[in-house]
């Protein structure tokens, strides 16, 4: 499973692969040039493609990592839900129709990274090695994932139009699989797609 991913090349890489592309990001307080590693447990904010229902034009945002269960009203069971909700395990896109990835299997997003991260327990250490896994000759790639809109309501009582996305994972090949050897969900690694 993957928890954290980089972004060490310039954005701008995406407007010019997709020259119609509609930017809807907002001013940040961070440099997407530089975003070296990212950490899905903090629900970050982090930039994805998304085709809009309405218009079918492709578009560039943020969304918050880690699809919000918007079918749990408790806030804090929300928040350690959602941590199950970082990941989307690709056989439940389709074949498990009562799985809430069923649901959204139709909204799909690409997530642009440099590289992500796997790390792989080794025996007798007590922190894992980190693999930075990335495609050679490439500044920018996509993972796909899935992705919702959801509304809150800040303490204003202003509501606001909140994305949250999940990265698809499946079962891991051999070569992944050395690499992501321990922990609950050891069989499953990134699609890199």
């Amino acid at each position: 499973m993957c928890w954290d991913i980089s972004l060490h090349t310039d954005i701008e890489i995406i407007k010019n692969t997709f020259p119609q592309l509609r930017d809807e990001r907002r001013q940040l307080d961070y440099n997407y040039d530089y975003l070296e590693n990212v950490q899905a447990i903090t629900f970050p904010k982090y930039p994805i493609l998304y085709k809009d229902k309405d218009s079918s034009q492709l578009a560039l945002t943020e969304m918050e990592w880690g699809v919000l269960p918007t079918y749990i009203d408790d806030p804090k069971l929300q928040a350690d839900r959602r941590r199950n909700m970082i990941n989307v395990r690709s056989e439940r896109i389709l074949e498990d129709k009562k799985s809430y990835w069923y649901r959204l299997r139709k909204q799909r997003c690409l997530i642009p990274v440099s590289g992500t991260f796997e790390h792989r327990a080794v025996k007798g250490w007590k922190k894992k090695v980190p693999y930075f896994i990335g495609e050679a000759g490439r500044e920018l790639f996509y993972l796909p994932g899935l992705y919702q809109w959801h509304e809150t309501v800040d303490e204003d009582g202003v509501v606001e139009r909140v994305g949250s996305f999940g990265m698809l994972t499946r079962a891991a090949n051999d070569v992944m699989a050395n690499i992501h050897n321990d922990g609950p969900n050891k069989p499953y690694a990134l699609i890199l797609a």
